[in-house]
């Protein structure tokens, strides 16, 4: 009888030893599990201001807004008076814009880094290229869609500054 009683709590020992063993097992896996999600929005984040910096540091880029600042009179002028001469430059410039914005539309880039680095620029470039701001520069807007959109929320939710009396 004494024996069925230490068989019964060795049991009875090992089952609770089990069920705490899957519970410790099952808190593993999902702190590794967050600990993935942790580094692969990290890796995101890295991405995106990567891809971010690509504007402002890509040579092929910095050539093209080159070339178009002098079409603007080295910056004096407001309009180009012959913008099919830097068209392709233009094209260039919103074509690299809208692949951010499919990445952002992908989730691949993180919408707010690209917001706080690229807002301004991507609201700039379709202002001044694609709406005609510095002249018909004959881009299609259809075949910029994901830029369009982006820039068309990013104006959307963009407030108001007024300057305070």
């Amino acid at each position: 009888m004494v024996a069925e009683w230490v068989l019964a709590i060795a049991e009875a020992t090992t089952a609770v030893a089990a069920v705490t063993g899957v519970g410790v097992a099952y808190w593993q896996l999902s702190e590794i599990a967050s600990q993935t999600r942790i580094q692969g929005d990290r890796e995101r984040q890295w991405q995106t201001i990567a891809a971010c910096q690509r504007y402002i540091n890509d040579p092929v880029l910095v050539e093209a807004k080159r070339r178009i600042w002098v079409a603007r009179g080295n910056g004096t002028q407001d309009h180009i008076s012959d913008p099919q001469s830097v068209r392709q430059d233009a094209i260039f410039l919103v074509n690299f814009l809208d692949t951010i914005a499919i990445g952002v539309r992908q989730k691949v880039y993180m919408k707010d880094i690209v917001k706080d680095n690229l807002a301004i620029i991507m609201m700039d470039a379709v202002a001044r290229f694609i709406e005609g701001g510095w002249g018909d520069f004959k881009i299609n807007k259809d075949h910029l869609r994901d830029l369009v959109a982006l820039v068309q929320e990013l104006r959307d939710q963009r407030p108001i500054h007024t300057a305070v009396p």
